[in-house]
Formats: C-alpha cells, sequence, structure tokens
C-alpha cells in the first residue's frame, strides 16, 4: 500500500512539475488592454461583433504577435504590439471583411477565384498569405502582386 501511496504521489508531482514548466506566455486580459490601433481597427472592420476573448502573448523573434483576440463570429485577429493586424482568420473557413486589404489582392481573388472568398490572411517576410474558402492557398508580395499558389 505504502508503494502505491509512493507512486501515486511521485506521478502527481511529475505531472504538477510538466505543467508549471509549460511555455505557453499567453494569458487573458481585459479588452481595454488592447492598443489604440488595434481597437480602432475591431471599431472599423468588425463593428458590433462582440470580442469573446483577448489574449497577450509574448512576441518572439519569429513571431511578433502580442495580442490575439477571438470575435463571437468565429474570427481571430492577431497584433503586434503597437496595435497593427499581423493575421485574421476565420476558424469556419467562411469569409472574412476585406476593407483592409490591399484592393489588388481582393481583385486577384475576385478575378480568378470567382467561386471563393478570402477567409484569413497572414502578414510574413514575403509579403501576404492568403487562404481561400476553397483551401486554396497564395502568396503575394508586398505590394499585393500575385506570386504563387501554396501547395
Amino acid at each position: 500500500m505504502k508503494k502505491l501511496i509512493l507512486t501515486f504521489t511521485a506521478l502527481l508531482a511529475l505531472a504538477f512539475i510538466v505543467v508549471s514548466c509549460d511555455k505557453d506566455d499567453d494569458h487573458q486580459v481585459p479588452n481595454t488592454e488592447l492598443p489604440a490601433a488595434a481597437v480602432s481597427f475591431l471599431d472599423t472592420y468588425f463593428k458590433g461583433i462582440t470580442i469573446r476573448k483577448t489574449e497577450k502573448q509574448t512576441p518572439t523573434a519569429t513571431n511578433k504577435t502580442a495580442y490575439s483576440v477571438e470575435l463571437a463570429n468565429g474570427i481571430e485577429v492577431d497584433f503586434d504590439q503597437e496595435g497593427n493586424w499581423k493575421e485574421v482568420e476565420s476558424d469556419n473557413d467562411t469569409a472574412i471583411p476585406t476593407g483592409f486589404i490591399s484592393t489588388t489582392i481582393v481583385s486577384y481573388v475576385d478575378t480568378n477565384y470567382k467561386t471563393a472568398q478570402i477567409s484569413a490572411i497572414d502578414k510574413v517576410t514575403a509579403g501576404f498569405e492568403v487562404e481561400l474558402t476553397n483551401d486554396i492557398d497564395l502568396l503575394f508580395d508586398p505590394s499585393g502582386q500575385f506570386v504563387k499558389i501554396i501547395l
């Protein structure tokens, strides 16, 4: 019986250590902590949509995201520390608003993919990665010119 209790205690301690060493630095914060630029972006392009959750993250060298906002309509918007959008993505593969996206990108999608809409856009070093509702991913350069289909 002592062995069983000792084993259980050791496993419990190990589980506690593993959980406490988690490197996930994301934590929920009040919406009032968002930078003014992020608030303005949400008010402009997602007016009237309730914020479900706001998380503050520790930006890394490869991922400059500082805030992640989950909206009630299933769209997630990531912002950098200054409140500039980094990524906008629909979790249910539906269209996202396009008013903030380069008209060159929107026109290219409208012309070449008439039955699809933009479901996600991500700012990347090479420009913009765009995901369509038909599961095609496109890469555009920083000026919005089409580069290639991402496989």
